[in-house]
């Protein structure tokens, strides 16, 4: 099992100019925590007992199924940290212009991740997060006709 919070706070800027049709939009992700944990990295909550010579199972709860006199029932799970991550705190800017055209269309020109920013490498002690690259496309929209 896996659990965690992350806290993302957005900003956006927006400046209109009527008098040419345009709006230009800035928007910065400002992802101020993220905490990682795997509750489960060992297969201790993945057992209910165990069973003793003479073949009866033998219940053990599951609060103590930590403790050290069955440290030799439990298993690390590979690939499965067990230590809880911490991600640094980080940021990504996106953009996006759009310009009126006449007969109601609209023509949009977004960037996101507009720096091109990698992100932040995994430190010891942190977890790493990288960004997508650089994307951004050009987008035309006209209205087909009145309904």
């Amino acid at each position: 099992m896996r659990t965690g919070d992350r806290a993302v706070i957005t900003y956006r800027l927006i400046h209109h100019q009527p008098a040419l049709g345009l709006v230009i939009t800035a928007t910065v992700q400002h992802i101020a925590r993220e905490y990682e944990e795997n509750i489960a990295g060992t297969d201790t909550l993945a057992w209910s007992g165990y069973i003793t010579r003479a073949g009866e199972l033998v219940p053990v709860p599951p609060e103590e199924r930590g403790n050290d006199e069955y440290a030799d029932i439990r298993k690390a799970r590979l690939d499965i940290l067990v230590e809880p991550t911490i991600t640094p705190a980080d940021w990504l800017l996106s953009l996006q212009v759009s310009k009126t055209l006449p007969l109601g269309g609209r023509l949009g020109f977004f960037a996101f991740n507009a720096l091109d920013r990698l992100g932040r490498f995994s430190e010891s002690g942190y977890g790493g997060r990288q960004f997508q690259p650089l994307r951004y496309g050009l987008e035309v929209f006209m209205p087909l006709g009145r309904w």
